[in-house]
């Protein structure tokens, strides 16, 4: 690969050292990569945030990408390290928790491979496999090392779906996705899903009853009220201007909230 690009994706946060360890590891092995950072700032040990959160920002990289996402609560266990291919290109490196799978099979995975931790460094941490599998993984990738040489075919892999919404009449059952860092609650309704013509509707969170209206950002509803717009995710979120709707309706990723959409 010609200064190849490898996306980050973890929880560890920046408080300590082991994004730049995770860095280091890859540039050990070339120093002409591109590092991009997803974020390091999924919630920690949620699997189903990451999973989301992958296969959007998947979406916006050119192929060839390799992108490396560990969200890792099982790190340690007899959970073994994947490596999907896909039709564009790309290359996804992690835990097999299937907190990849949306991303990659959204590009379709023409191969998939367990890592063989038997061909790693003598040495390395039960705890830290971002830095001593995976990094070392997408290192010895740019550097040009065959597959074979660390990995073997596989046609087993774990799961993880994002949930459809559920529609009954003119109510919609949905999950919270995830609360960004604005505040603002996305649902896992997708814009091809629902009208914005509807003008308005009924949220049912937390046992408390809301009435927004669906608007274009936003900016169209005033300080402070609450709002339902299609967020640059493409899901529909519930927003509150200027301010933090989760907060608000103390909600968090996973809650379940329901639209009653005008008949």
């Amino acid at each position: 690969m010609e200064k190849p690009i490898i996306a980050l994706m973890t929880d560890y946060g920046y408080r300590d050292t082991y994004v730049s360890e995770l860095k280091a590891v890859i540039l050990r092995h070339r120093r002409d990569v591109q590092l991009v950072d997803i974020t390091h700032e999924v919630e920690s040990f949620n699997e189903f945030e990451a999973a989301f959160l992958l296969k959007e920002a998947a979406k916006s990289f050119p192929e060839n990408t390799i992108f490396i996402c560990v969200i890792d609560p099982k790190v340690g266990t007899e959970r073994r390290g994947i490596i999907f291919i896909t039709k564009r290109g790309n290359i996804f490196i992690g835990p097999d928790t299937g907190i990849m799978y949306p991303a990659a099979s959204a590009e379709e995975i023409i191969e998939s491979w367990w890592i063989d931790s038997s061909k790693l460094p003598a040495r390395f941490s039960e705890t830290f496999h971002g830095r001593d599998v995976f990094a070392e993984i997408a290192g010895r990738i740019v550097k040009g090392e065959d597959m074979e040489s660390f990995a073997r075919r596989t046609f087993e892999y774990a799961k993880i779906e994002i949930p459809k919404p559920e529609y009954d009449g003119n109510e919609v059952r949905a999950v919270v996705l995830r609360v960004d860092k604005f505040g603002n609650i996305i649902t896992n309704i997708h814009h091809s899903e629902i009208s914005m013509k509807h003008g308005r509707a009924k949220i049912l969170i937390r046992g408390r009853g809301i009435t927004a209206p669906f608007v274009p950002s936003y900016g169209h509803v005033e300080r402070g009220k609450p709002a339902l717009v299609i967020g640059g995710t493409g899901y529909l979120e519930l927003a509150v201007n200027m301010g933090s709707a989760a907060r608000k309706y103390r909600v968090k990723a996973g809650d379940k909230i329901r639209l009653i959409l005008p008949r």
